[in-house]
């Protein structure tokens, strides 16, 4: 997961976790988008700390690159 090692780095260097948007792929009419979220951000919480705060956004797509079930952003406050 490139995502959680760049997130490592920025924590590690004092860098802030400003926003991500979580793209899920998901079945027609399920709506449970931000769940799948919740835990990303969790996750990022628990190895960045308060770093790791941010705002998110969850948006459900039918189909994702190379048939992944999830494409995060992140965009990331760096110190410099």
């Amino acid at each position: 997961m490139r995502s959680s090692a760049s997130a490592r780095r920025a924590g590690a260097s004092g860098d802030t976790l400003m926003s991500s948007v979580g793209y899920v792929a998901t079945a027609p009419r399920w709506t449970q988008q931000s769940h799948v979220m919740n835990g990303a951000s969790d996750r990022l919480v628990g190895r960045l700390g308060a770093h790791g705060r941010h705002a998110r956004t969850s948006v459900g797509v039918t189909e994702l690159p190379r048939g992944a079930p999830i494409e995060l952003e992140m965009v990331v406050a760096v110190r410099s």
